[in-house]
């Protein structure tokens, strides 16, 4: 099945990532799709996982924190600030 592309602005976006990239516009739009496809199943994959945490911290909400308790762990560690990258100079 072909595709035809009738938006001058579609085109041109194809036209500067293929340059960009090297590949051909076909490769180009493959790839984009693919790239998308992906992002949107992880969003959904994370909506569902949200919706599971949710009822979790629904049911734990009454426990006080202590040390050593898990769930303190995690606090204290999200917390912290995190540690710049490193770069290696060679």
């Amino acid at each position: 099945m072909a595709l035809s592309i009738k938006s001058p602005e579609v085109e041109k976006l194809v036209e500067a990532l293929a340059a960009m990239t090297g590949e051909s516009k076909t490769e180009t739009v493959r790839r984009a799709l693919e790239e998308r496809r992906e992002r949107l199943r992880l969003q959904q994959a994370h909506r569902e996982r949200g919706s599971d945490s949710f009822a979790i911290s629904k049911r734990r909400s009454g426990r006080k924190l202590r040390p050593g308790n898990s769930a303190a762990v995690s606090a204290a560690k999200m917390a912290m600030p995190r540690p710049a990258a490193l770069i290696r100079i060679q």
